[in-house]
Formats: structure tokens, sequence, C-alpha cells
């Protein structure tokens, strides 16, 4: 076994194992409490049911998946083998979210054999993804960026 097929495959599990590879994400809040297990429809009943304490905020959807049937051996360096789809929502003064264009953008990041080996998924990393493309309205296309334009997105930024 490879060591990106170890990786890969204990991180599918302890993703998979704490029920992270769909959930929800209040962005105001400090710290990274995802709400796991609900529908879109579950999430707008929760907004609808305290519109005044979530208008105005951002929720995100985050979904983590991973490329199924990989056979390793034949596996390139540059094939996306795990993807970050993160959705941002702008709840509007009637808990709505997903009510027009301009009210919900997406971030793709895809990882190839390479990034993923040599860079490591970290919970801490995708909340920071998270953050930005909640506070600058980082957009991908529905195909997504590679992780090495993220880097380089994060570098700019920061300085």
């Amino acid at each position: 076994m490879t060591s990106i097929e170890s990786y890969f495959n204990k991180l599918k599990e302890k993703i998979q194992e704490k029920e992270l590879d769909n959930f929800w994400l209040f962005i105001d809040k400090s710290e990274f409490k995802p709400i796991k297990n609900v529908t879109k429809k579950d999430i707008q009943k929760k907004l609808k049911k305290d519109v005044e304490k979530y208008s105005g905020k951002k929720i995100a959807q985050v979904s983590l998946v991973f490329k199924p049937k990989i056979s390793f051996k034949k596996l390139k360096n540059n094939d996306i083998i795990f993807t970050i789809k993160i959705f941002i929502f702008k709840i509007n003064e009637n808990g709505d979210i997903d009510y027009d264009t301009d009210s919900e953008w997406e971030l793709v990041i895809n990882y190839n054999v390479t990034e993923l080996n040599n860079n490591h998924f970290t919970l801490k990393e995708l909340n920071k993804m998270i953050l930005a493309s909640s506070k600058l309205k980082i957009l991908s296309d529905i195909s997504g960026i590679p992780y090495t334009n993220w880097l380089n997105f994060n570098k700019h930024k920061s300085k």
C-alpha cells in the first residue's frame, strides 16, 4: 500500500466516522460546530423559527467528496481524488436562503494525488476556506480550482 493510499483511506474513514462528509455551519460562530445529518429543508425550518437571530448572517453547506473506486496503482499525480465543496448562503430578513442568484455562491477545491500527499487535509484549514469564501465571495466554477491555487490565493491574501 502506498503512503497516499494509506492516508486517503484513513482520512475517508475519519471523515465518515465523524459524519463530516456533508454538514452545515453558521459562519459567524467563532468555533467550528458542524450541524450534521440535516437537509436544506431542515436548515430552512430552523432559520424560519428564529428569523431575528439569523437574519443578515451567513451559513455554509460543506461537502467532502472522495473519489470512489480508486485504483491507486493506475493513478497519476495530477488525478483529482478529493474535493471540498463549500456553498455560502446569505440569510435574508425572512429567514430564507437560496432566494436569488446573488444570495449564494460556491467554492470548490480539488486535491490531486500530489497535493493531498504533500498537504494533508485539516479541519482548521477547512474553516479558513469557509471563512475566506464567505468574506471575499471567492468563487469557482462547478469543476472547481486546484488546491495549489487555493494555497497561492491564501499567500497573496495574507500579505
